[in-house]
């Protein structure tokens, strides 16, 4: 796959969520916690939070939406993304982003 492929595969990050999610859990998503099937994905809208500098200056910032997984088995509940405990776990970067930057850091001549 070359640099030009990579970048129309990898165009959002929503799919790059469905890639990493298909290499991470090729039988279907499983919880992290319990081990359980039974997962349900949620895709969270993007909102606005206000947010406070510190000189005390309010403004808005944009949050982004995103897909979290929720076990449904009766106990547990836990809620992970497709990034926890992966190197994109806490990124504050889009994971298109990431991955167009590690296609360029396999790709190079001197590696």
């Amino acid at each position: 796959m070359n640099l030009i492929d990579a970048a129309k595969q990898f165009a959002t990050p929503e799919t790059c969520v469905d890639y990493l999610e298909a290499m991470r859990w090729p039988d279907g998503v499983t919880c992290l916690q319990c081990g359980g099937s039974k997962v349900s994905r949620i895709q969270t809208n993007e909102t606005e939070r206000a947010r406070k500098n510190a000189k005390g200056q309010i403004r808005t910032v944009k949050v982004p939406g995103r897909i979290v997984y929720q076990c449904q088995n009766p106990g547990c509940a836990h809620q992970f993304s497709t990034t926890t405990g992966t190197i994109f776990h806490d990124t504050h970067l889009p994971l298109d982003k990431w991955f167009a930057r590690s296609r360029s850091w396999s790709t190079r001549k001197k590696g």
